[in-house]
């Protein structure tokens, strides 16, 4: 009987001192999270053999916000300067106007001449009303060129932001992923321990370690 108190008493030690040392060890789910929301969080936890390819998916993420933030910004002062050049120019105001007036101008050097392209092809629906808000008669080509250049640029740069963003929904997931797998793979092998009944006051010890 005292034997079985000591076995049970030690089992329960070991069984402890193993719960124990699980807690420390890093959680997988929590090194994705961490990922998931800053890149290289989740690797920068796990220790220093670990930091550089934390900082690596860090860097980038940082890299990829200020790429973001400096095509934005210059885009929003493209259409400041693009606007203001299309009233000091041509006469009318593509402020707030749908895109397609915004591509007339950009085609046609004045609005009798748009309308009159239009009417040659029998597109009536694609008029527009010749009045003092719709008018337009640009001083140049030139100055007609330097709209156009400017619509361009800003039109390629609305379509880096999309990319930039889905990079940076990339650089989580991959970093997620790879925070993961280090951390899952810094854990220990996990013995499985149980007390199988025999019978007659007995029992067995069944212990397993996987590789």
């Amino acid at each position: 009987m005292v034997k079985k108190l000591v076995f049970i008493s030690m089992l329960f030690l070991f069984v402890s001192e193993f719960s124990r040392a699980q807690e420390k060890q890093p959680s997988p789910g929590m090194a994705f999270l961490k990922s998931a929301i800053v890149p290289g969080w989740g690797h920068l936890s796990l220790g220093a053999e670990h930091k550089t390819r934390g900082y690596v998916h860090l860097g980038a993420e940082i890299g990829l916000w200020l790429s973001y933030f400096g095509i934005y910004t210059r885009t929003q002062s493209l259409e400041q300067n693009m606007f203001a050049h299309v009233e000091m120019k041509s006469g009318t105001s593509i402020q707030g106007r749908d895109r397609t007036y915004q591509l007339a101008i950009g085609q046609f050097s004045d609005i009798k001449a748009y309308n009159d392209y239009q009417e040659r092809n029998r597109n009536w629906a694609a008029f527009i009303d010749e009045n003092t808000a719709n008018n337009w008669q640009w001083q140049s080509e030139k100055d007609q060129a330097d709209y156009i250049r400017l619509r361009n640029e800003i039109d390629g740069n609305n379509q880096k932001l999309p990319f930039l963003v889905s990079a940076m929904v990339a650089n989580r997931i991959l970093s997620g992923i790879s925070a993961f797998i280090r951390a899952r793979n810094t854990l220990p092998i996990q013995p499985e321990l149980g007390i199988i009944p025999m019978g007659n006051n007995s029992m067995a010890v069944n212990l397993r370690i996987g590789f």
